[in-house]
């Protein structure tokens, strides 16, 4: 197959990741891919390009400088999909995939194929063009030709915006297993290098610093759980605004807590990033698949998350899951793991490790995936049965 994926840039989130991990599999198994950003690769990390070129997946910008940048950049995309005679579009996120249903009418015979993350569209932490996105997006899906959500929730939340629910299905996320694994030994250097005793318990925060990841929360729990263990430390894991993290810099002091956090920034070794901690907290308010979760996993590290998105399902075990938000809750389950982990031992890690790699592991996914898309391949066109995009006389869904 001629694959294309359109997306808005390869710097640092789970989405990218996510395209660069999924483009690279399915180049690996003899496909054609490009990935078509809207803006440059400046911050791709060298790792990732290499990855990228190893593969011989193709990287293409469009050259958008700007958000109300329309024209010029969507004639860009039509020339690059012409180019690479691209059989699928596979795009992510919705002004993406909005795009990608628009373009439709001058990419003859092309599916499309619409990528769904997390929910998206109704939060007030979200911006306003991301609202309207979305809102845009739910009612151009019909004319897509399938939809693939990475999570139950964000499935169901796509319907409720007017997916199509017999072309709208659920592929988790695939978690490169060969890179995501334990490293005892990066432990020391890590922490030394935070200036994290090494006695200590570390528990750590992996988000960008942004509303939706509830940093607030996280501090606020790890002030309750330093209360009664003095013996831990907290890193902050991840960058953002200056203006957020000096917030929440500010917060840390007021609680009393500013000596035991350490505030890392944007890292890209998270391997040796996890070895470091004895627990990882995830507190957000929104997710769909958070990798990080099934990532830290599969370096051996338990997790505790808030209940959110397919968050309970990668954990696959209640007691790594705190239902409430309130910080003394939030901080009793952090010690519950901590108890947990210290009396299983190497066990448990092995276990957490095992979970990720029969579930999630890349290969796996990738080929769920390219199933899904030779399938549809393979179909009569089976979207946008309307005026705008005719049908051909044969439409049908492929199955679910």
């Amino acid at each position: 197959m001629r694959i294309a994926m359109l997306v808005r840039a390869l710097d640092v989130g789970g989405t990218e990741r996510q395209v660069i991990a999924l483009a690279c599999g399915l180049a690996q198994r003899g496909h054609a891919v490009r990935i078509v950003q809207f803006y440059g690769s400046g911050n791709l990390a060298a790792g990732l390009r290499g990855a990228l070129d190893a593969a011989g997946v193709e990287l293409r910008d469009i050259g958008k400088s700007g958000r109300w940048q329309i024209m010029g950049p969507a004639l860009r995309a039509i020339r690059l999909l012409r180019e690479h005679r691209a059989e699928i579009v596979h795009a992510f996120l919705p002004p993406q995939n909005a795009l990608a249903v628009a373009l439709r009418p001058f990419l003859p015979g092309v599916k499309v194929v619409l990528g769904v993350r997390a929910a998206v569209g109704a939060e007030p932490w979200e911006s306003a063009v991301l609202r309207a996105a979305a809102v845009v997006e739910g009612k151009l899906a019909r004319f897509a030709h399938l939809a693939i959500a990475n999570s139950e929730p964000g499935r169901t939340a796509a319907l409720e915006r007017g997916f199509p629910a017999d072309r709208t299905i659920v592929v988790p996320n695939a978690i490169d297993t060969a890179r995501f694994v334990p490293i005892p030994a990066a432990r020391s250097t890590m922490r030394a290098l935070w200036g994290v005793p090494a006695e200590a318990l570390l528990v750590g925060i992996v988000a960008r610093i942004d509303p939706v990841k509830d940093h607030n929360l996280f501090l606020d729990a790890a002030a309750a759980a330093a209360a009664r263990w003095p013996e831990l430390r907290f890193a902050v894991i991840g960058g953002g605004p200056g203006t957020l993290v000096a917030a929440l810099r500010a917060r840390a002091q007021t609680l009393g807590i500013a000596d035991l956090i350490a505030w890392t920034g944007e890292r890209r070794d998270m391997p040796q990033v996890f070895a470091a901690l004895d627990l990882l907290a995830l507190t957000s308010r929104n997710e769909g698949f958070p990798n990080v979760l099934a990532e830290a996993m599969a370096c051996g590290i338990p997790c505790v998350t808030s209940e959110v998105g397919d968050a309970p399902g990668i954990v696959a075990d209640s007691r790594f899951v705190c239902r409430s938000r309130a910080p003394s809750d939030v901080a009793d389950a952090w010690l519950a793991a901590l108890s947990r982990a210290a009396a299983e031992g190497p066990g448990l890690a092995a276990r957490l490790r095992d979970t990720i790699v029969q579930r999630f592991a890349a290969d796996t996914i990738v080929a769920r995936t390219e199933a899904r898309l030779a399938a549809l391949t393979a179909c009569p066109d089976s979207a946008g049965r309307s005026r705008l995009f005719p049908g051909n006389g044969h439409e049908r869904a492929p199955a679910p």
